[in-house]
C-alpha cells in the first residue's frame, strides 16, 4: 500500500479477518485515515468519491464491488493468522 498510494490516503477496512489489531497498526504507519466499513452501499459511495482511497475487502465484498463497477481491480493477499489456525485473505483495491 505504501508503494502504491500517497501518504495519508483514506483506507477502508471491510474484511472481518482484519480484526486483529496488527493490520490497523501497520496501516497507520502509512495513513492516519483508517476506517472500518462493512456496508456495501457505503463502500460504493466512498469508492465513487473523487479522491484516492484504499479498500481492504473480503472476497464477497470485492466480488460485489467488481459487479457494480467493472473497473475495480484488486490484488489478493494471504497471510497466516497470528494463532496459526489458518490463513486470512484480503483483496486490496487502490483507487488513485
Amino acid at each position: 500500500i505504501s508503494k502504491n498510494s500517497a501518504p495519508n490516503t483514506q483506507v477502508w477496512i471491510a474484511n472481518g479477518d482484519a480484526k486483529p489489531p496488527s493490520l490497523p497498526f501497520y496501516l497507520m504507519q502509512h495513513s492516519n485515515n483508517i476506517n472500518e466499513e462493512y456496508d456495501f452501499q457505503k463502500l460504493v459511495e466512498h469508492y465513487k468519491e473523487p479522491k484516492p482511497a484504499v479498500f481492504i475487502l473480503s472476497q464477497q465484498l470485492y466480488e460485489q464491488m467488481k459487479a457494480a463497477d467493472s473497473t475495480v481491480v484488486a490484488k489478493e493477499f494471504s497471510t497466516y493468522r497470528s494463532d496459526r489456525s489458518g490463513k486470512s485473505h484480503y483483496w486490496v483495491v487502490i483507487k488513485k
